[in-house]
This record gives structure tokens, sequence and C-alpha cells, in this order.
């Protein structure tokens, strides 16, 4: 082949050449990607931040209660007559904190009263705070009579339990409790003596006060009316969970503690419950 013609050929190569990379980068990334599952797996929420402590109890000279639940307790199974399991449980509220719960009722209705909270601080004065929903009610309790207690002092909850996320079931009738001093709790301080004694049951009173004391507890058993979850045709791991406050109507130095919660596989077995 003689020059001009070996010049040629190389002109063609090369132009066959530069449209090539030419069309090469007029086409779109084809960059890999991973599938995108179209049901994936539940995973946990991200934790929640720890609540401040409320209303007056945020400054720190301010000697406030912190209620605190010992998980659910001597649990029980009963059968209703139309057949339906209930599962109670008993309940230990304890008051750790600085200062007593001290709640004041006033009576607003019949069988309602307003409530006030008796905040202490270091120095020794107080002052109170109204509780804008909260509401001391005279109920009754079947073969007792009525007594004042406190609205959504506790709650009683059943929860899904083992899997990656946890579900809300089912919710216990109980909300009412008339807090009180039952039992000292050995190795926290506080009074030697009782403060917050027995429930009023006095229909025609105009005020009541009611609380727990620091280091004292609160407590029903398993057995107190209402006291339980319904628990018919559930199957599996669940979580009971007892809930103090849980409007958050209480002022309290520490607002992150008031849950606490024990596991039961369902149904019982010979009427005793498992856990799991």
């Amino acid at each position: 082949m003689n020059p001009a013609a070996r010049i040629a050929a190389l002109a063609v190569v090369l132009s066959a050449l530069t449209s090539a990379t030419i069309a090469l980068a007029g086409e779109p990334s084809r960059s890999f990607r991973v599938p995108v599952v179209e049901n994936p797996t539940p995973v946990a929420p991200e934790p929640q931040p720890i609540p401040q402590p409320s209303g007056p109890c945020f400054d720190p000279a301010q000697r406030c209660p912190d209620l605190v639940l010992r998980p659910p307790s001597e649990l029980r199974i009963t059968r209703t007559r139309s057949g339906r399991l209930l599962l109670g449980s008993r309940n230990i509220l304890v008051n750790r904190g600085a200062g007593p719960l001290y709640l004041r009722g006033k009576r607003d209705r019949r069988r309602t009263m307003t409530v006030r909270q008796r905040v202490y601080a270091l120095n020794g004065t107080h002052t109170e705070y109204p509780l804008r929903d909260a509401r001391f009610d005279f109920w009754l309790i079947p073969g007792q009579g009525r007594f004042w207690k406190l609205r959504d002092a506790l709650r009683f909850e059943l929860w899904t339990a083992g899997g990656p996320i946890e579900r809300f079931v089912k919710r216990g009738i109980k909300t009412r409790f008339c807090m009180r001093d039952l039992q000292q709790v050995p190795g926290l301080p506080g009074p030697r003596t009782r403060r917050f004694g027995i429930c009023s049951q006095q229909p025609d009173a105009l005020t009541v006060r009611m609380g727990v004391s620091v280091g004292w507890r609160e407590s029903y058993p398993a057995g107190y009316h209402e006291q339980s979850v319904d628990i018919t045709g559930l199957h599996g791991c669940y979580a009971l969970r007892h809930i103090a406050d849980p409007l958050g109507h209480v002022f309290e130095s520490d607002e992150s503690n008031n849950m606490s919660q024990t596991r039961v596989r369902l149904p019982p077995r010979r009427g005793r419950v498992r856990g799991c």
C-alpha cells in the first residue's frame, strides 16, 4: 500500500473511533442500584428524647415527686360468667422523688372535684398549682361503697412483644386510684409515719387530700375490682404494661420512668401465666 493510501485508511479509523466516543458520551449512566423491597421488614422506631421535668419541677429548687412503677406482679387468670378471660395483676407505685405527691381536691360538682398539686421548695415554702384536666371522682366499688379517687392515675395496657415493633393491643378498664401511703419502702428516705391515710368515703366532703409520701408506695392486688385486661382469644407473646399518670397531669421531676412491664405468653396454660 502506497503512503497516500495508508494515510487515507488511518483517517477512516480515527473518524470511526471519534464517532463511537461521542455516542458513548451521550448515553445515560448505567450505575447499579440495590433492588427496593416492596414490603420491607419493620424496624424499631428511633429512640424518643427523654421528656423534660414538667411545670415547676423544671426548677431544681423544687422538691417534686417521682412516680415509679414496679413490674406487674401476682398475675392471675379469672373467667367471667360469659366466658371471657381476664388477666389481673398487682400494681406497685413508688414515690422516690425529693418531695411528696400532694393533691388537693375541691368540689365542683356532685361527684367530682377539681385538683391542685402542692409542690414544696427546698426552703420549706410551698405553692399549689391547678391541674387543669385532673379530677377526683366519687367512684363506686361493688361491695365496698364509694371512694374519692384520682381519675387517670394509672393505666393497664397490653402490647405485642418479641418482634421488631411492639404494637398496642388492649387497655384495661380501671384508671381511677386512691393515692395513699400504704407501705414504707425499705432503703428509701422519707417520713416514718403515714402522711396520706385511708381513702375518703365522705359523700358531702367539700375538699379531699390524697397523695404518696417520699419513700412510700401505693398498691392494689390483682383481684381488685376492674384491675385486669381482657385477653380472650389472644395467642403469642405480649407485654403487660402499667403506666403511671398516662396523660401527664401530675408534675414530676422525672417524666421518663412512669412505665413498667412484664412479658406473658398467651393463652394461659392450665390457668397459669407463663413468661416469654
